[in-house]
């Protein structure tokens, strides 16, 4: 349109096509056809299979970009390898959301590099993909898959990591090793291919995702390397969090010596040395080093009781600074204590004795955010404290409620339904197994949810439970049969995934072997949670 004098035909031709009517150009030699018309057609509906095949096959790169942007996929596998290939295809292609798994699969077998490498570059690939493009003989291919390397298995990694390209056994050293292949990587001769194998380590131990190797194993390679690689801090740095906790205190003190500021703020966070979060604690004694400390899942229970004295001290010492802080508050520090790591009674009913004064809602909030508080909490929540729908709520979640607290509790929550209270008057006069067994059957929502998350309803009812709504409820249990759960997890071993506690054998296995990506994606999700 940036021209001196369109002609009029022009004019008229790209009004017919803001009006949407493209009848006028079917059938018509694309020959004919201005660059405007012919760059607008692709994105317009309702152009005709023949009008399609025309653009694509013209000879204009933009034209075909955009035609295989939006080209039905019927259509797109119709094309030959060659045109299937073609950059301004293959570019077209990957800008499609989604990107069919069939679109995919035939560029990944193209004999061209440039479908399968632009391909590699794509976020999320499926499985398939993703093992069909490893096993190309094209490095630059393998490069790109390094973001991918945690999916493949162990004999296409060790292809990589024998492999005379440093690049490529960096991309060996992303994946999921073993012991001996981690061990042959400790003694590469490329910097970056040892550097990622450090990150890996540390990135798998952390997050509890070792799947090819011991969490001993890890701790002795991470040892190797340490050893071998003492006095280059970078590495060793990159290494901290796969390194056993004598060589992580090591480490601690000889930074602490170089820079005493190195170890502060958000790595505080992280560390699982209980020596070196002891040192740091001592070293950063105030409210920014107790809440990053505060923020440690690694902490002992010994160090958390000195942390929460020392943070209510400067509390109750400095109330307007107190007052004003917000991430070094101790309503905030006491919080992230309570939700982190290794918790005992002690710690949660201080907790409980607290939020009965003000400004403590970061604590509260902490604090009814569990679902297993123990018995003697329950007791000093459920006095003093205003009875409502979230109160209630709360107690029926709980699996340590009693049944005078969930009689309560369903009372409450009910209180302006005399059908369910009627219910409730009845039940009273039953014995316990016939009061949570009638409960789990019932047809009231909140009568069954405070019944199958509790302790005290009876093993067989909760195997009982079939309604696809309430099973998983039910099987999160911890008196749900052993017996039962382990059945059900060998005809669906996809099950743990939605338990609260399974074993991490099982998780291991979909996150190593699940049949589709997002499942070891899930898998993965899960093990990090769970450590």
């Amino acid at each position: 349109l940036f021209r001196p004098k369109p002609s009029p035909e022009l004019v008229q031709e790209l009004q017919m096509l803001d009006e949407g009517n493209v009848a006028a150009f079917e059938g018509r030699d694309i020959a004919t056809f201005d660059l405007a018309i012919m760059r607008t057609l692709p994105r317009l509906k309702g152009i005709s299979a023949n009008l399609r095949k025309q653009l694509i096959n013209s000879n204009d790169e933009q034209t075909i970009e955009s035609m295989a942007r939006y080209m039905p996929d019927n259509e797109i596998l119709e094309l030959t390898d060659q045109q299937l290939g073609y950059q301004p295809v293959v570019l077209g292609l990957l800008d499609r959301e989604p990107l069919s798994v069939e679109i995919m699969t035939r560029m990944s077998r193209l004999p061209d590099g440039v479908g399968p490498l632009n391909l590699a570059l794509r976020e999320n690939l499926p499985l398939d993909i993703v093992m069909t493009l490893a096993k190309r003989d094209w490095d630059m291919i393998i490069q790109e898959l390094y973001k991918d390397a945690w999916l493949l298995p162990e004999s296409i990694i060790d292809g990589y990591i024998r492999s005379d390209d440093s690049s490529i056994r960096q991309v060996g050293a992303g994946g999921q090793l073993t012991y001996n292949q981690a061990m042959q990587l400790a003694n590469d001769s490329s910097n970056n291919v040892v550097t990622s194998l450090a990150f890996k380590l540390a990135e798998m131990k952390h997050h509890g995702q070792l799947l090819r190797m011991t969490p001993q194993e890890s701790d002795k390679v991470a040892a190797y390397l340490y050893q071998k690689f003492e006095n280059d801090d970078d590495l060793i740095r990159v290494l901290f969090l796969a390194l056993p906790d004598n060589l992580q205190f090591n480490f601690v003190k000889r930074m602490e010596k170089k820079s005493p500021a190195y170890f502060c703020c958000r790595d505080m966070q992280v560390i699982h040395s209980d020596a070196a979060l002891q040192r740091l604690l001592t070293r950063f004694n105030d409210p920014e080093g107790w809440s990053n400390l505060a923020k440690n899942q690694y902490l002992s229970t010994s160090m958390k009781q000195k942390i929460w004295q020392r943070a209510l001290s400067h509390r109750k010492n400095n109330p307007k600074a107190d007052s004003a802080a917000y991430e070094t508050s101790a309503d905030m520090i006491l919080s992230e204590l309570i939700s982190h790591g290794e918790v005992d009674d002690q710690m949660l009913l201080n907790a409980t004795a607290l939020i009965r004064l003000e400004d403590w809602d970061f604590l509260e909030s902490a604090l009814v955010s569990w679902d297993n508080l123990p018995a003697v909490v329950l007791k000093e929540l459920q006095q003093n404290t205003p009875r409502n729908d979230i109160w209630a709520k709360f107690f029926l979640r709980q699996e340590n409620s009693s049944r005078a607290q969930v009689d309560e509790a369903l009372r409450v929550y009910y209180a302006l339904d005399p059908d369910a209270l009627a219910q409730l008057d009845v039940l009273a006069k039953q014995p316990d197994r016939i009061w949570w067994s009638t409960l789990a059957k019932s047809n009231l929502t909140f009568f069954k949810f405070g019944a199958l998350n509790n302790r005290h309803t009876p093993p067989a009812v909760l195997a009982a439970e079939i309604d696809p709504e309430w099973w998983i409820v039910a099987m999160n249990n911890p008196r749900f049969p052993v017996d039962v759960l382990k059945a059900r997890l060998k005809r669906d071993p996809l099950l743990a995934l939605e338990l609260v506690n399974p074993e991490l054998d099982l998780v291991r296995q979909l996150a190593l072997n699940g049949k589709t990506r997002a499942i070891r994606e899930q898998a993965m999700r899960k093990l990090d949670e769970l450590y």
